[in-house]
C-alpha cells in the first residue's frame, strides 16, 4: 500500500517543521468521495419526488357545530368536533385551506414542501349561534401527530362501538 504526503498545514514554529498527514490510497479516499456525492443526490431527487400530506383535526369543542372543509375549493369533509381527515396536496405547491359555518367563511393558503408532513388543527371560534367562524392553526410535528394519533384511535374505538 503506497501513502503519500499531503501537507494540511505549516508550522510556524523555530524549528521550521511541516505538519504532514497522510492519506493511504487516493483512489480509495476519491471513490468514497464519489458515492457520497451520488447518494446525496440520489436522496435529493427522491425527497423532491416525494409526496407531502397534510393532516386535519378537530379536537373536542364545546361548540358541537360542525363546518365544511375545502381543499383547493373543492368540498372536501364535514369537521365536526373530535373528527381528523388526511389530505395529499399532490403536486400543489400551494394548498388552498378554507371552511364554512353558514355564511362565515375563512380561507389560508399552506405553502406546501414535497416530502413533508403538516398538521393542521381546526377550531371554531365566536359565540352560537350566529357568529361561529372556522380557524385553522399550522401545529409542530411532535405535538400535532401525538393530537392527530389520538383522536384517530378514539374515531376508530367509537366506530368499533357503534356497529
Amino acid at each position: 500500500m503506497d501513502t503519500y504526503r499531503i501537507p494540511s498545514y505549516w508550522h510556524a514554529s523555530h524549528t521550521g517543521q511541516v505538519s504532514f498527514y497522510t492519506v493511504p490510497d487516493f483512489e480509495a479516499a476519491a471513490e468514497k468521495i464519489r458515492v457520497r456525492r451520488d447518494s446525496i443526490e440520489q436522496a435529493h431527487i427522491t425527497s423532491l419526488n416525494m409526496k407531502s400530506m397534510v393532516y386535519f383535526f378537530r379536537p373536542w369543542s364545546s361548540i358541537k357545530t360542525g363546518f365544511d372543509l375545502y381543499l383547493n375549493g373543492k368540498a372536501a369533509i364535514r369537521m365536526k368536533p373530535d373528527s381528523v381527515y388526511e389530505f395529499n396536496p399532490l403536486d400543489k405547491s400551494v394548498l388552498n385551506i378554507s371552511g364554512q359555518v353558514s355564511a362565515n367563511k375563512n380561507e389560508v393558503d399552506l405553502s406546501v414542501k414535497p416530502g413533508k408532513v403538516y398538521y393542521i388543527e381546526c377550531r371554531t371560534l365566536g359565540t352560537p349561534p350566529l357568529s361561529i367562524f372556522p380557524q385553522f392553526c399550522v401545529v409542530s410535528y411532535p405535538a400535532g401527530r401525538f393530537l392527530y394519533e389520538e383522536l384517530e384511535k378514539g374515531s376508530q374505538a367509537q366506530s368499533k362501538h357503534d356497529k
